[in-house]
């Protein structure tokens, strides 16, 4: 997994879209979506993790998500996954997955140089990154960004996993640490 990348922690509100992309770079069996880049943005806010989600793409159907895993390292984690219709989370590792209320995003939309994208805005407060071994602020984490399809099994993801290889391997995941710039 190579050194752990730093997130900042700041006590106040900072603009995302400043902050370093982790981006979904590698593209795992044949979709209909084709290569779409999408990004997370994520910083700590106090004891909360501020997160924006964004996926270059016009129109999402029912069917595309941007889904972000984020966890500890008890190889628990939180899966959180965005729709046009909203999010759905859940704390995944150790057996059944567990549902768990998801927090309301702030959608976005628009266009730029790029060209079309959308996305959200979400914060997962302590109580939420308790349930993956997140509190009090660790000193590492490990995430990850996808792009999906509910209708095949072809991904994108911030990382190279094996031919045939899991897309939920905790192993595979990025590390950060939070560090206060």
């Amino acid at each position: 997994m190579g050194v752990a990348f730093p997130v900042m922690q700041s006590t106040l509100p900072v603009v995302l879209d400043t902050l370093p992309a982790l981006k979904v770079r590698r593209y795992h069996g044949q979709s209909k979506m084709g290569n779409v880049y999408c990004y997370a943005r994520m910083y700590f806010l106090k004891d909360s993790l501020q997160l924006s989600l964004c996926a270059f793409e016009r129109a999402p159907d029912a069917a595309t998500r941007i889904e972000f895993a984020v966890g500890g390292t008890e190889k628990a984690f939180l899966l959180l996954s965005l729709s046009r219709e909203g999010a759905t989370l859940s704390r995944c590792g150790g057996g059944m997955p567990l549902v768990l209320p998801a927090p309301p995003p702030a959608f976005f939309s628009g266009v730029d140089e790029q060209g079309w994208y959308w996305g959200a805005q979400v914060s997962l407060a302590a109580p939420l990154l308790a349930q993956a071994g997140m509190v009090p602020l660790p000193r590492e984490f490990s995430a990850a960004v996808f792009k999906t399809r509910t209708d095949e099994d072809a991904f994108g993801a911030s990382f190279e996993a094996l031919p045939g290889g899991e897309k939920l391997a905790f192993e595979n995941f990025s590390r950060f640490t939070p560090a206060r710039y």
